[in-house]
């Protein structure tokens, strides 16, 4: 995403909300109607993101 209008800000900042308020059980049964998404999601964190920055030092992972 390269910009983003306050509509669509104001949008995200709703959702984000929404979400937190969720149960844990309600956020459990989201996950797992969409389960692929979240793994490769966590995958994708574990083998770029975490990475850079534990490079970085900004982490420290045990692994």
């Amino acid at each position: 995403m390269q910009s983003i209008d306050n509509a669509s800000y104001e949008k995200l900042v709703t959702e984000i909300i929404k979400f937190r308020k969720k149960s844990n059980e309600e956020i459990a049964h989201l996950f797992r109607e969409n389960e692929h998404v979240y793994v490769n999601a966590v995958y994708e964190w574990d083998y770029y993101t975490s990475k850079v920055l534990k490079s970085a030092g900004i982490v420290i992972k045990n692994e």
